[in-house]
Parts: C-alpha cells; sequence; structure tokens
C-alpha cells in the first residue's frame, strides 16, 4: 500500500472515553549459547543454545513475569571431532534416560520437550532458525549479542550452509552479510543487547552478565569459560549441568530486559526524536539528536541540505573520478604538453630565421652549408657549384 503524500497521513483518533489505542503486546525471544574453540580452524563453534520466549512483552508499562506467557527451549550436540581426540565425541548413553526424568519432574510448560539433543552443528542451528519461525519474535535479545552471540551464529550458519540464515529478519535475504551490525539484515526485528543497554542506562565499573546479575538482579552467577565447556560432556550429569548453566544464562537476560525497562525507554526516546526503534536500542545517541534536530526543522519551513556522502571527503577518490571523465587530467596534460613543444619549433624556426637575414652578404657556398638551420649542416648542396 503506498501514499502519495505523507500529509495525508494522520493519527488514529481516541476512543470515545478520550484514551489512545493501547500499544499491541510484543513478543521476544531472550537467546543464550555456549561455544567451543576448535584447535584446528581456531574458530567459535556451537555446542548449545538456549531461549526464552515471552508473548506479551508490554511496550507502555511494566512487563508481567507470568510463566504461562512464556516458553523455553534448549538445544545440545555432541562434541564430535570439534575439539580433537581428548573429550568423547558422543553422548553417553544414558543421556535421554536423565532428560526424560528432568522432563517429568518439571514439566514442559507447554513447549514440548525442554531439552533436545541434536546430531549435529548444523542440525541444532537448522531446528534453532525453523523455531525463531514458528514463534516469529519481535524482539531478539542477548548479552554481548552485537560483539560475539549472533556473528558467531551467522557464521556458523554460513560454514555449515543454512539457507534460513535470513529468519533473523523478516525479510528474506541472499546476499551474504559480513556482521549482524550490516543494513537491513535484521529487517522488522528489534535486537536489544544488554550489554551496550547496561552501558547506556547504567554506571558501572564492568558490565559483563556476572557483575550485572549480582548488582542489578542479586543472582550470583557462575561463569564458564569456553575453554572449559569441553569438560562438561564427559557424562550425563554433566551435560544437563551446562544445558541449565545456558537455560539460566537466558533468565538473566530476559530479567535484565525488563528490569532496565528497555523496552519501554527506547521506545519513548523513539517517540521523542522520531528516528527508527531498532536504532534506538543499539544506542544511537548522535543519530537520535540528528533526527530531533531534522524533525524540529521540518515543522519550522526549513529546507535542509542533503547529508553529504563520505566519497565527497575523500580527495582520491575526486581525483580518480576526474582521470576517468573522458581522460581527465591526463588529456589536459598531454595538450599542454603539446602545446609547448609547438611554440618550442616555432622559437627556433625564429631563430633560424634571423641567423639567415643576418648572413645574406656571405658567400653563396657558405649559405649552402646552413641550410635548414644551425641544427643540420652539410659539406655542399647539390645545387651550390664550385
Amino acid at each position: 500500500m503506498g501514499v502519495e503524500n505523507p500529509k495525508f497521513i494522520s493519527k488514529m483518533a481516541p476512543n470515545s472515553k478520550g484514551d489512545s489505542l493501547p500499544t499491541p503486546p510484543l513478543v521476544s525471544m531472550c537467546v543464550s549459547m555456549k561455544t567451543v574453540l576448535n584447535p584446528a580452524t581456531h574458530l567459535h563453534e556451537i555446542v548449545a543454545i538456549s531461549g526464552l520466549i515471552h508473548t506479551k512483552v508490554e511496550g507502555e508499562k511494566d512487563t508481567e513475569i507470568d510463566p504461562k506467557y512464556m516458553k523455553r527451549f534448549t538445544y545440545i550436540r555432541p562434541l564430535g571431532l570439534t575439539c580433537g581426540p581428548h573429550y568423547p565425541a558422543a553422548f553417553p548413553h544414558d543421556l535421554p534416560q536423565e532428560i526424560k526424568k528432568i522432563v517429568t519432574a518439571q514439566g514442559t510448560q507447554g513447549s514440548g520437550v525442554v531439552l533436545q539433543q541434536l546430531p549435529n552443528e548444523r542440525a541444532l542451528i537448522n531446528i534453532f532458525f525453523a523455531r525463531v519461525q514458528q514463534e516469529d519474535p519481535d524482539i531478539f535479545a542477548s548479552h554481548n549479542l552485537f560483539g560475539f552471540e549472533f556473528d558467531v551464529l551467522l557464521s556458523r550458519g554460513f560454514v555449515n550452509i543454512v539457507n534460513e540464515w535470513s529468519l533473523v529478519g523478516r525479510l528474506r535475504r541472499t546476499k551474504v552479510p559480513k556482521t549482524i551490525s550490516d543494513k537491513d539484515i535484521t529487517s522488522c526485528r528489534i535486537l536489544c543487547d544488554t550489554y551496550k543497554a547496561a552501558k547506556e542506562f547504567l554506571r558501572e565499573t564492568t558490565y559483563s552478565l556476572s557483575s550485572l546479575s549480582l548488582t542489578q538482579l542479586g543472582v550470583d552467577r557462575v561463569e564458564v569459560d569456553p575453554v572449559d565447556v569441553p569438560k562438561y560432556f564427559s557424562n550425563s550429569q554433566d551435560i544437563i549441568k551446562i544445558a541449565n548453566h545456558t537455560a539460566c544464562d537466558a533468565i538473566l537476560v530476559q530479567r535484565l530486559v525488563l528490569k532496565l525497562q528497555i523496552v519501554p525507554l527506547t521506545k519513548q526516546l523513539t517517540n521523542l526524536s522520531g528516528n527508527l526503534w531498532s536504532r534506538t536500542v543499539r544506542g544511537a545517541r548522535a543519530e537520535r539528536i540528528e533526527y530531533l534536530l531534522l524533525h524540529e526543522f521540518h515543522s519550522l519551513k526549513y529546507i535542509l541540505p542533503e547529508k553529504k556522502a563520505f566519497t565527497d571527503n575523500n580527495p582520491s577518490s575526486s581525483t580518480n573520478n576526474n582521470n576517468n571523465k573522458k581522460g581527465g587530467n591526463n588529456k589536459s596534460a598531454g595538450n599542454n604538453s603539446r602545446n609547448a613543444h609547438i611554440q618550442s619549433q616555432r622559437m627556433m624556426e625564429n631563430e633560424d630565421g634571423n641567423d639567415n637575414d643576418n648572413n645574406d652578404n656571405d658567400g653563396g657556398g657558405q649559405h649552402a652549408n646552413r641550410v635548414g638551420g644551425n641544427s643540420r649542416t652539410r659539406a655542399k648542396a647539390s645545387y651550390a657549384g664550385e
């Protein structure tokens, strides 16, 4: 649907009581993952990923923490050959029985099996994107989302040839991005990084998930280094322990999002500045100020100049562009050298003419020996005679 003139757009009128329409609830997915470092390729590979889904996140007020609005999942795979021969390649045989005990004791909360084992990394990433397509969240939240988490998710999706990687946004993409921060990769979704949000809204000495959990939530989180993750795959109890740790990290991320009120605060800032909500959540403070000034100047009927492109400030690019336009400076330089050569020839001819005039009284043989100027001499002209 298109609009011919933006002035035709007007705000919807309030209801009979004078109240505006409420903001529809949003769906959020808080993601946490565990990775291991492959000693052969020196790249991080995903071994476990967990998500917590909240189907009723409020955009104007505090969000209610109610289990009936939340669903969770955790996917885990064996190490295989990722960490070398020093660690077990397959899961223990009693792992399915241990998972069944957990499901029986805790319940599934209406979301199917809470902990699910996958054969390899490709199957793990495929089922994660299938769950994203099923839930269709409006908000992705994670700690250090832009610095590590989703960049690893995208890169491992490309390596394992997972075609559904574009489900991080709501538009299908075919061009492979360099990072998650590339333009239009996450279209129609809001990416919330609790690390960046905490740096903007809080004043702390460190912004790690363990530190924020202790200072803001009162939870003493156990830190698990990626180097120590393979040690948890020796038996079923440790595998379930690392899976629960991944799920608890997703819960802590959601609690931080609700504690800091990231969704309602960023929505208010977006309404004031008039930019995109997804950009406000990323902490683009300078962009918010720029859009606020642009809207104010527009309301005062000012015509603003177009934004200067980066190439305009690059002198090397302008020089190359001039050279590429029908010869550019090279052609003008060639014309100047050609004109200088013609002028030098004319000066030489004038000097030769003056020398000939001065030597008219000399003998014919001497004059004949100087035919062609000072630079060209011959012993005797054929027509001079003796």
